[in-house]
């Protein structure tokens, strides 16, 4: 959920088991922060106070303040927001207006949100939040707009003396699993299904199988979900970025995956399926231009508008790339074992095809001979920053295949 709050609003209770998120903007300010932190069973009270100067909902000024404030925890109790808004008291902050499109028609954790929530976020641990953020010792992790990359220095350089004293009240530097060293984008704009990628299960394999710092599979699939979430809601440039990286370099080339690892590349196609229908129904909704007309174009599948898509538009194509030619290797590999299928094999193709499904509701037909590429340009495919070169296939005429037509017959 996201609310509008004023003094009045304290805090939040009732909130069950699991990960969750808290972030907070002050009006017209540019950035953002928030925390991570996991509830147990155990009954915690968390005490933050609001820094307007730094801009931070950082700890409280004194040890003397939380306790205070865990004293009246049974006094303030009913005035604290709870949990499910749809059991606010009177009086209190009204729920958003727009509810998800999804809620009437799609099947899975797109029409419950706490389900949603789950596959969102389920594998971010304690463990996995001190190695990312760097704080061991905390129980709750702060993250802010303006974290970067573990040892980016050309970030670190730039800052100027101010965001370097903002940073020590914030600052994370984010350790990710996958360093950004896979320079074969090229090789994903290949409008030629000849074209294939490198296989990077090898890649993960190693992460899991690493002697001096094993990794376990729940940690991968937790980077894709703390990437997303935090890039997504913080506007956190680092980890957009990391979270493109993930799902075009590692993700949907890890095509042994399925093979070798079933939960986790499962898992991982689950994560990335709750991800593209969260961006698409439960973020801001964009404001398309249906009037169409000469210059007007809808273009189709999941919205351009949307900040994930908008931070790389030249991704969004990728992404499409990326998941032709996943399921033509997904087929190639698991089509031959026929009924010798592993239940958790099944699973992975389960999985692929509920995502598969929705994309084609949304106008996206993953198979080879699709040919739905006559509806209008897409604006996220123009304006390309890459630098690597593209391959292409042309057609008896010269002309680039593929590309959109505007002649009708």
């Amino acid at each position: 959920m996201a609310i509008t709050t004023d003094d009045k609003v304290l805090g939040f209770r009732d909130i069950p088991r699991g990960p969750h998120f808290l972030w907070v903007q002050q009006p017209r300010a540019l950035s953002r922060c928030g925390y991570w932190y996991i509830t147990k069973e155990e009954a915690v009270v968390r005490v933050k106070q609001w820094d307007s100067y730094n801009e931070v909902l950082g700890d409280a000024a004194s040890q003397f303040e939380v306790r205070t404030q865990k004293a009246s925890i049974g006094t303030i109790y009913t005035q604290l927001m709870p949990y499910d808004l749809r059991h606010r008291p009177p009086n209190s902050v009204a729920p958003p207006t727009h509810l998800p499109s999804s809620l009437a028609r799609e099947p899975g954790f797109e029409n419950h949100p706490p389900s949603m929530w789950s596959q969102l976020t389920k594998a971010i641990s304690e463990p996995f939040l001190r190695r990312v953020t760097g704080k061991r010792t905390a129980d709750t992790w702060l993250v802010d707009s303006t974290d970067c990359v573990k040892g980016d220095s050309n970030i670190t350089r730039n800052h100027n003396t101010a965001s370097k004293a903002y940073k020590t009240v914030v600052g994370s530097e984010l350790d990710f699993l996958f360093a950004q060293d896979v320079k074969d984008l090229r090789l994903l704009d290949s409008e030629s299904p000849r074209q294939l990628a490198v296989d990077t299960s090898t890649r993960i394999m190693q992460q899991l199988n690493n002697d001096k710092a094993p990794v376990a599979q729940d940690d991968i699939i937790a980077e894709l979900q703390f990437t997303f979430i935090t890039g997504t809601h913080l506007g956190n440039a680092a980890c957009l970025e990391q979270w493109w990286h993930l799902v075009l370099m590692i993700v949907l080339r890890a095509y042994r995956l399925c093979i070798l690892r079933p939960y986790l590349c499962q898992n991982l196609l689950k994560t990335l399926h709750a991800q593209l229908v969260y961006t698409e129904e439960y973020v801001e909704p964009p404001q398309r231009d249906k009037a169409g007309g000469p210059g007007h174009f809808i273009a189709a599948g999941p919205s351009s508008e949307r900040l994930i898509y908008q931070f790389a538009p030249q991704n969004r194509r990728k992404l499409r790339k990326a998941l032709e030619q996943y399921k033509r290797r997904l087929d190639e590999i698991l089509a031959p074992q026929g009924k010798k299928l592993a239940p958790e094999q099944k699973e992975v193709f389960s999985a692929f095809t509920a995502l598969e499904t929705w994309l084609w509701r949304h106008d996206w037909d993953l198979r080879a001979d699709a040919n739905d590429w006559d509806i209008g340009p897409d604006p996220a495919m123009e304006d390309s920053d890459d630098e690597q070169p593209m391959i292409v296939d042309l057609d008896e005429n010269g002309r680039e295949i593929g590309l959109v037509s505007f002649h009708h017959d």
